[in-house]
């Protein structure tokens, strides 16, 4: 056998061996593991149906971002006063008329503005984030208007 092989098994049998302890540590207690890479133990809650837990939510790349983002000469900030309402799906399309399920803005000139946009429930559904339908919105208040840019963009 050349130190070659030697080196090899060595090394070999040191990896295994690693392996075995980790994976016996995992099974019988991974509180003093120092192997990061292993998940933790989950603590068990008490059962208690009105305390339920939260989910994180899912959520959906916000993919339609992309076609309702103003052109550069109207994202930029608003001066005036602005005043930004939040509802869920109902209350949104009762605010804005039922012109759009994700946001709408009234404005007044250059002195005042409201913008309504929905929860991030429905701008999840609608695969939307805030950031954008806030920027759109904002768009208007600054004067923008949909039909000047939808024959360029369309």
């Amino acid at each position: 056998m050349t130190t070659r092989n030697v080196i090899d098994v060595i090394a070999i049998t040191l990896l295994a061996a690693f392996f075995l302890i980790a994976v016996t540590a995992h099974a019988v207690d991974n509180d003093w593991l120092w192997v990061d890479w292993l998940p933790a133990k989950q603590p068990s809650l008490p059962d208690r149906p009105w305390q339920e837990q939260k989910k994180s939510p899912k959520g959906n790349l916000p993919i339609n971002d992309i076609f309702i983002l103003p052109p550069k000469e109207f994202d930029r900030e608003y001066t005036g006063d602005m005043e930004i309402k939040r509802f869920d799906a109902e209350g949104i399309k009762l605010a804005c008329q039922g012109v759009s399920l994700t946001g709408c803005s009234f404005r007044g000139g250059d002195t005042w503005c409201t913008v309504y946009i929905a929860n991030d429930d429905v701008l999840n559904q609608n695969y939307m984030s805030y950031d954008a339908v806030f920027r759109h919105e904002r768009a208007h208040c600054l004067g923008w208007h949909h039909y000047r840019e939808s024959k360029k963009r369309y």
